[in-house]
């Protein structure tokens, strides 16, 4: 009888080590699976929350690019630097200050990729040297064609 108890008793605890081994090898791959997330795919509220910890920007900067395409001051260089942050980040402006259009026209969904080229051209074209300037500059000449292309498409469907 003894034998018998002896033997469940060790089979107890091979399973037990068993799925001890199994529950180890899951938690050490999610946290190699989310280690990998937070270096290479950041969310975006994850980059907002990481470029305000560096450039603090007041939500009233954000409302009013949301609302008219611009900062209503322009003077102040740490919304724009907040702006380069977020865009770096995201990949649509590279460390050369280079636009990724795919990246751009995928992030803002925009219908008409000649409108990324153009603000691209406008932003290399600018008399702007910084690189938060410059992020600043892109974005505001996409917001601001985006209000007027959604602006235009609002009268369109209006005369219909």
């Amino acid at each position: 009888m003894r034998t018998v108890i002896e033997k469940l008793s060790v089979m107890n605890q091979r399973i037990a080590s068993v799925i001890l081994l199994c529950a180890f090898t899951f938690v050490f791959a999610n946290n190699v699976r989310i280690a990998r997330k937070s270096d290479e795919n950041l969310n975006s509220s994850d980059i907002m929350r990481q470029c305000n910890e560096t450039y603090p920007i007041k939500s009233e900067y954000l409302q009013d690019l949301n609302d008219t395409g611009s900062f209503s001051d322009e003077s102040e260089k740490v919304p724009m630097c907040y702006i380069h942050c977020y865009l770096n980040k995201m990949g649509v402006i590279g460390q050369d200050n280079q636009v990724n259009k795919e990246k751009a026209v995928n992030m803002y969904q925009i219908e008409d990729d000649e409108m990324v080229d153009d603000c691209d051209k406008e932003m290399v074209s600018a008399s702007i040297s910084d690189p938060c300037g410059k992020a600043y500059y892109f974005i505001r000449c996409v917001m601001t064609r985006m209000m007027i292309d959604n602006k235009d498409q609002g009268d369109d469907e209006v005369k219909k």
